[in-house]
């Protein structure tokens, strides 16, 4: 997981500048962590929704939910057609 959180670390900053190598390399990430065939996932911190959209079109998974805090990452998820539900709200 330690390889995981520091290819994800600036995340945020390369999504926003719109970097799309880095971005097909966190899905990749994601991807090595969770095994096909997974029943349930939980995304904490959804963001636009971008990445879990291009995981969920991969994996496949029977439930997907986005936990997302900010209203306008809810619109963004929304306005895509995001294959999962998104919930607003903190993890605290």
């Amino acid at each position: 997981m330690r390889r995981f959180y520091r290819e994800a670390a600036d995340y945020g900053a390369q999504v926003a500048a719109h970097d799309e190598s880095y971005f097909r390399k966190y899905v990749r990430s994601m991807l090595r962590f969770v095994p096909p065939g997974v029943g349930d996932l939980l995304e904490l911190g959804a963001g636009s929704g971008a990445a879990l959209t291009a995981f969920v079109r991969q994996r496949s998974p029977a439930r997907v939910v986005g936990l997302e805090l900010s209203s306008s990452n809810l619109a963004a998820i929304g306005a895509r057609g995001s294959p999962y539900e998104a919930v607003g709200g903190d993890a605290l």
